[in-house]
């Protein structure tokens, strides 16, 4: 049975996803609110039942409350859309900020539950850092190039990468300890998040947004998700 479970619930997620995209991409933002939403409880679901799939493994339920975080991230991120038609142009955009800021915090919570179970699975975490370093050391030049944002607001976006990169990093340096599927999951999927939001920031702050590059961002970060919810599958 659960071995059905599993592909029902990518299947159906990835569809909702999918047409979450369309929508938000022709600014039917309730529309897209509700299919993101459940979009993300797919996600939640397929790890939550794969944390009790015996042999269950060690740590997983961290997983699964990181899972969820992201889904109130998620759901945080599409109602600042939502405008009153009549609404002052300033308080929408503080009411937009206040809600991207407010689910980022809930997205870097998340994090920090995978890094702390990755943590379980890296012994010698010294390499990880170096490497994540190394990478965001490439990422933030190349940001510097396109972000000339420099305000409080940008700063806190940077720190947030870095926490996602470390999510990517000790993912990466667990596959390469001790090679196995679950680990290869998480890898591809912490790497998947760092690119999904590098390319969120650069939409965000950068000196263009672009529609291509935001359909991207949400489909890495959707695949981001399902796999590590994969990874915790036995």
């Amino acid at each position: 049975m659960p071995e059905l479970i599993a592909p029902s619930l990518i299947a159906a997620g990835a569809i909702l996803q999918g047409v979450f995209i369309r929508k938000d991409a022709q600014g039917r933002y309730v529309a897209a609110a509700v299919l993101k939403a459940l979009a993300s409880a797919a996600f939640v679901a397929l790890g939550l039942v794969g944390a009790f799939v015996p042999p269950r493994i060690p740590a997983s339920l961290l997983v699964c409350l990181g899972l969820l975080l992201g889904m109130v991230g998620d759901i945080l991120h599409a109602l600042r859309f939502i405008q009153k038609k009549d609404a002052d142009v300033r308080a929408a955009k503080v009411r937009e900020k206040k809600l991207f800021t407010i689910g980022a915090l809930f997205f870097a919570a998340g994090h920090f539950c995978y890094i702390s179970y990755l943590l379980s699975l890296v012994r010698h975490p010294v390499p990880a850092l170096v490497v994540t370093a190394a990478v965001l050391a490439i990422i933030f030049w190349r940001l510097s190039k396109s972000v000339h944002e420099r305000s409080l607001f940008a700063l806190a976006g940077a720190a947030y990468i870095a926490v996602v990169g470390l999510t990517a990093g000790f993912a990466a340096t667990a596959c390469l300890s001790m090679p196995a599927l679950q680990q290869a999951l998480f890898a591809a999927g912490g790497i998947s998040f760092l690119v999904s939001d590098t390319l969120l920031v650069l939409n965000s702050f950068g000196e263009r947004h672009t529609q291509v590059r935001r359909t991207w961002s949400l489909v890495l970060y959707y695949a981001a998700q399902t796999l590590i919810a994969l990874s915790i599958w036995p």
